[in-house]
């Protein structure tokens, strides 16, 4: 039986600009197959799009929580229609 592909975007909230975590988590990503996005946001939060099976992409987001040199202090999450990205890209 297939999983269910989702998307889930995903704000990061604590110590997760300046330590590396975007490009950390874009690992993460890249090395499970989950595609998607992430940008660092003006509140100083983390906003990141993953998108793939759901249990890989809960995988990652829960992989996240835990990144060299960040602190996550809160997470939200919502899903959204699935959408069908080209690989895992950090935004600017």
């Amino acid at each position: 039986m297939e999983s269910q592909l989702i998307t889930a975007e995903v704000r990061f909230k604590g110590k997760v600009q300046g330590v590396n975590f975007r490009r950390n988590a874009s690992v993460v990503a890249n090395s499970k197959g989950v595609s998607g996005w992430i940008r660092n946001a003006e509140d100083g939060s983390v906003e990141a799009c993953f998108s793939g099976p759901e249990p890989t992409v809960m995988a990652v987001i829960n992989e996240c929580t835990d990144l060299p040199g960040a602190t996550v202090t809160g997470r939200e999450m919502r899903l959204l229609p699935h959408v069908d990205y080209v690989g895992f890209s950090i935004r600017y």
